[in-house]
């Protein structure tokens, strides 16, 4: 009688971690994907690899544009 039991606990084990990875990977997804177009739009002004405006001013573009999109996923659009 434990087969059964233990099939559905590792079931429901194997559902519960993979529903965790996604909620994890989702969100760092959209971060990197932002952290990119920021890259590139700092490349396109002429601000790269460090920054040349103040209050960023020497700092590396892919720094201050990942710390932009932990705030707000939209800064780049």
């Amino acid at each position: 009688m434990p087969l059964p039991y233990l099939v559905i606990f590792l079931s429901l084990i194997s559902l519960a971690l993979s529903a965790c990875s996604e909620v994890v990977s989702g969100p760092y997804d959209q971060v990197e994907a932002c952290t990119e177009r920021g890259v590139v739009f700092y490349q396109a002004t002429g601000n790269y690899p460090s920054l040349k405006e103040a209050p960023y001013t020497g700092r590396l573009a892919e720094d201050v544009a990942r710390e932009k999109c932990f705030k707000n996923l939209q800064a780049f659009r």
